[in-house]
């Protein structure tokens, strides 16, 4: 067995737990036990026993803990510097995205292409967040809050050798079972599972829909929110932004925290042939949706008051604004119909640059956006006019 050139301080930090728990993901089996020194492990399947010392202030737990990584990377045929990445990311699920190029296998990648994966590789993790809260067709720019909260405790680890590998790191925080069975799958797990079973799903419909010439199947995944257009948007990014032939896509589960690793398969690979399918059918998805209670948050752009004068007053009765802000992703112009005092704010607002938000039921007819019974009309107007900020509504 070869023993490992890394710094012996490497190994030292590798806790017992933790390379215990990678072994027994990986099929392995404890055979015997010495309390306090050390437990022995088999594996039938790689025809090998390793030792794990079992406590860190052994004199030479980190020769004997370099002693089983080198045996792994000889067995997995993977580098042991990615394998102790594994073992210490124990109570973490890892996304893995391979970008494939056609040709010679390459370590770099443009830049351009670098930053169309990162963007979208967060993209598609937001997406699988979004679906595992609610299953929807699509997910506007006001994400759902747990989704948004998962995103700020996922990391990026480093890149890796083969190809260009871009790791994605989803801790896991599991609550012990008292009852003593295996806990609940915690909300990063359902995360990533959701991520490859949505993908999955994307693909293969979007193969078929390839060789038999309709989208009506991915159309019909997509409306029933097992794949959601965000998902599709990510997908597409990831072949289109980096010029890719294939993307790769592998999920290792955390071997920590007494999870059962999902039935689903965690590994797919996403060829740039589906990449139309995806788009157009995200594009028809979202071309027939309607939003309630979307949040809109943008400038005024464009004013329309209305010529005719209320019967009861000799007010004006308001008129209709556009208002730029998000929608599907994109800055798009959303009209709005305000009665006249909030017109008036509007009108103000406008000439002084100062933004607005507020909520109602989304509508698109063809190109048009409007935004019908618009409510919680805020107005970002300085302290010293507060006043002004008081909605009609």
């Amino acid at each position: 067995m070869k023993t490992s050139t890394l710094n012996p301080e490497t190994f030292q930090t590798i806790s017992p737990q933790s390379l215990a728990g990678y072994l027994a993901a990986q099929n392995w089996q404890r055979v015997r036990t010495q309390p306090g020194r050390f437990t022995i492990w088999q594996h039938s399947g790689k025809g090998g026993t390793v030792l794990v010392p079992e406590a860190q202030d052994l004199v030479d737990y980190a020769l004997r803990v370099s002693e089983v990584v080198a045996f792994l990377e000889e067995k997995e045929r993977r580098p042991r510097a990615v394998i102790i990445r594994d073992i210490q990311r124990a109570y973490a699920d890892v996304v893995r995205i391979r970008i494939e190029p056609e040709g010679v296998t390459k370590e770099e990648i443009r830049l351009d292409a670098g930053v169309a994966l990162i963007e979208n590789a967060r993209n598609l993790v937001l997406a699988a967040a979004c679906t595992a809260v609610d299953r929807r067709p699509f997910y506007p720019p006001r994400k759902p809050e747990p989704a948004v909260k998962y995103l700020q405790q996922v990391f990026l680890g480093q890149t890796e050798p083969g190809s260009y590998v871009l790791p994605i790191i989803s801790p896991i925080f599991v609550t012990a079972s008292l009852d003593g069975l295996p806990p609940s799958e915690p909300f990063e797990r359902r995360v990533t599972r959701t991520l490859i079973e949505s993908a999955g799903s994307a693909i293969r419909v979007a193969i078929k829909s390839e060789r038999e010439g309709t989208i009506d199947a991915l159309l019909d995944v997509i409306r029933n929110g097992d794949v959601s257009t965000n998902l599709c948007d990510a997908l597409v990014g990831l072949t289109e932004g980096t010029a890719a032939a294939r993307i790769g896509i592998t999920i290792r589960w955390a071997p920590g925290g007494g999870l059962k690793n999902p039935a689903t398969p965690n590994h797919l690979t996403v060829p740039q042939k589906v990449a139309p399918a995806l788009k157009d059918a995200s594009q028809r998805i979202k071309d027939q949706l309607a939003f309630d209670d979307f949040h809109v948050e943008g400038y005024i752009t464009d004013l329309h008051g209305d010529l005719q004068l209320q019967e009861a007053t000799p007010k004006p009765s308001g008129g209709t604004i556009a208002v730029a802000a998000q929608v599907e992703g994109q800055v798009k112009k959303i009209n709005v119909r305000l009665g006249y005092d909030d017109y008036e704010k509007a009108a103000r607002a406008h000439t002084s640059g100062v933004p607005i938000s507020l909520t109602g039921n989304l509508r698109k007819y063809g190109r048009l956006y409007i935004l019908q019974d618009p409510k919680n009309i805020v107005f970002d107007f300085p302290e010293d006019d507060q006043a002004a900020n008081r909605s009609a509504t």
